[in-house]
């Protein structure tokens, strides 16, 4: 009973390497003299005949090639199969980082930027990540 209870964790876990992250929106949700936090709002869904467990999402935003923020959630995460899960992930951003990557965009005429996601699924072994979300494009 004990190893088909293992074997069902583990499945919903590897489930995660299939989910589909898509972007649906940013909120502010602090702003103060260093900087501002974001919370990135994500919708996965999981196309799998299990459950997806996601132990955590990790998320690195860089702008022209320059690291913008490193966002993090350690919040379990359950998305049933073929169904959708939301997923909020905060993004400190400092005012002096934000600065840079604008005065790069005007003086290149060009504003890109890069988003790398991870899901993480915790094993009896330590923490996996599997990449979920590579997405890439222009502001301007």
């Amino acid at each position: 009973m004990l190893l088909l209870l293992g074997c069902a964790q583990i499945r919903e876990r590897v489930a995660v390497r299939n989910l589909r992250m898509k972007f649906t929106g940013v909120e502010i949700a602090r702003i103060d003299l260093q900087g501002v936090t974001l919370n990135l709002h994500w919708k996965a869904y999981n196309p799998n005949s299990v459950n997806a467990v996601l132990d955590g999402f990790e998320l690195d935003l860089s702008s022209n090639g320059q690291k913008l923020g490193h966002a993090k959630s350690n919040g379990q995460i359950r998305i049933p199969p073929h169904d959708y899960g939301r997923v909020v992930v905060p993004l400190r951003v400092r005012w002096r980082d934000l600065s840079k990557r604008i005065q790069d965009g005007i003086r290149n005429k060009k504003l890109s930027f890069r988003a790398v996601g991870y899901g993480i699924m915790n094993t009896p072994l330590g923490k996996v990540k599997f990449r979920v979300v590579d997405k890439t494009g222009n502001i301007w």
